[in-house]
């Protein structure tokens, strides 16, 4: 069961492909279809493998659909407006392509960093901390009873927004000092999660 969908506004949407298209950028479309019980379809589609999806296929498991005409089916409308896309630039290119897309986007998209070499765009409403207020309204809980967990740039909404926000220790410098009144714990390849939820959820 979706407790809450948000696409990207349509327009937008083409027109910062168009921008990726016109740079060579590869991003990632999440073409997902809900329906009354819940993800009908999840596929993540994207122009071509790269260094960026080899990583998240390790990483995550993800299965890639590789289609190269991707952009052509966005303008042709066969692809509809997504939740999100993730534009892979690359480590070197990923500072560059995310301050670029902020100016022009800034209002209009949600556009924030999401690991070292991507940025995600959403609608400028979408947030983690927003999914969490989701969440707990759903379960019947204050967002102030929550603990959040993240190592992001992206998280900080949620964990600033929850009871307890509790910031990994391999989280980027930029990251920790962005970060206001959100505990701390070590890396996550340290077991930092563990560490988080054994100090900070009363019983355990």
């Amino acid at each position: 069961h979706a407790l809450h969908e948000q696409r990207m506004p349509a327009a937008t949407f083409r027109e910062i492909v168009d921008d990726l298209d016109q740079t060579g950028i590869n991003y990632i479309y999440c073409h997902l279809r809900l329906g009354g019980r819940g993800v009908e379809v999840e596929d993540y589609v994207t122009l071509r493998r790269d260094k960026t999806i080899d990583d998240m296929t390790v990483q995550t498991g993800t299965q890639f659909v590789i289609e190269p005409d991707l952009t052509a089916k966005i303008a042709s409308e066969d692809f509809g407006a997504p939740p999100k896309i993730l534009i892979c630039p690359g480590e070197a290119s990923r500072e560059k392509v995310y301050e670029d897309l902020k100016a022009k986007y800034d209002s209009r998209l949600y556009i924030e960093r999401t690991d070292v070499d991507r940025v995600e765009a959403m609608h400028p409403d979408v947030n983690k901390g927003k999914a969490l207020a989701a969440i707990c309204g759903a379960c019947g809980v204050e967002v102030s009873e929550a603990m959040a967990i993240g190592d992001g740039s992206n998280d900080l909404p949620m964990l600033e927004s929850a009871g307890v926000g509790v910031l990994l220790g391999n989280a980027d410098d930029r990251t920790k000092a962005a970060a206001n009144e959100v505990e701390s714990a070590a890396s996550f390849y340290d077991n930092g999660f563990t560490e988080a939820v054994e100090r900070f959820v009363p019983g355990l």
